[in-house]
């Protein structure tokens, strides 16, 4: 039996920091995952929101990407936030007080 790999779905730092409305999916306008997706958003009343910082280009900086350069189909997703919102605040805050630093560990300020 040939087994496969058929997509790939990097939920690294899927963190519940904020209230779930929407995803960021990096790679979701290169990646022919983008039509399921939208079914399982819609279906649970949330929304594919757009990436607040493409400059930082993190769909080719992820994890999935090893496997999207060997024609593997993958999304990286993300708790989503609006711009300009206290979400974003939240988000932003724990990125600048705990990502990367000595409070970055398995049992995080998760509100």
């Amino acid at each position: 039996m040939t087994r496969a790999v058929v997509a790939n779905l990097n939920t690294d730092m899927f963190l519940p920091l904020i209230p779930l409305t929407g995803v960021f999916a990096y790679g979701y306008d290169e990646s022919d995952l983008a039509d399921d997706l939208d079914a399982v958003v819609r279906a649970n009343r949330l929304s594919v929101l757009p990436d607040p910082e493409p400059q930082e280009n993190r769909f080719v900086r992820s994890d999935q990407y090893s496997f999207i350069r060997q024609g593997i189909p993958a999304l990286a997703l993300k708790v989503g936030y609006r711009t300009g919102t206290p979400e974003e605040k939240v988000w932003q805050g724990w990125v600048r007080e705990h990502y990367h630093k000595r409070s970055d560990d398995v049992t995080p300020p998760i509100p």
